[in-house]
């Protein structure tokens, strides 16, 4: 099973995810922020990195940027949500594009089911 670095500044979503992929087998590490994630990284590379694109001071947006500038084969799921709106485009679906357009491997939209960040990761891993 690949190890997997979940990036998010919200402990509730990082003891989730970490609970949701150990229970699938994965080794799991967590992050709440850009630097801190890119430290573990450097010290200790994982094969995927899960992470939230709306955080303090540096986004998500900056950890995919310096792993793909790296060079790494690492893959990127990124993650990003918000409030509910009437259906039209908020900043959160902006920052989505900007993720894949930087390279992440996967997008998924906040909230999303258990099946549909496993599905994800399979997905990566298929490539």
């Amino acid at each position: 099973m690949p190890s997997i670095m979940v990036v998010d500044d919200s402990v509730e979503i990082q003891r989730l995810l970490k609970e949701i992929l150990e229970l699938e087998g994965h080794s799991v590490s967590t992050a709440s922020g850009c630097d801190q994630a890119l430290e573990m990284f450097k010290s200790d590379p994982v094969e995927i990195v899960i992470t939230d694109l709306c955080m303090p001071e540096k986004s998500g947006l900056d950890i995919i940027k310096a792993i793909k500038s790296d060079g790494q084969n690492t893959k990127i799921i990124a993650i990003s949500g918000g409030p509910g709106n009437s259906g039209g485009r908020t900043v959160y679906d902006d920052m989505l594009d900007s993720a894949s357009k930087l390279g992440a491997d996967e997008v998924l939209p906040k909230p999303f089911e258990r099946r549909d960040i496993l599905s994800s990761i399979e997905s990566v891993l298929s490539d």
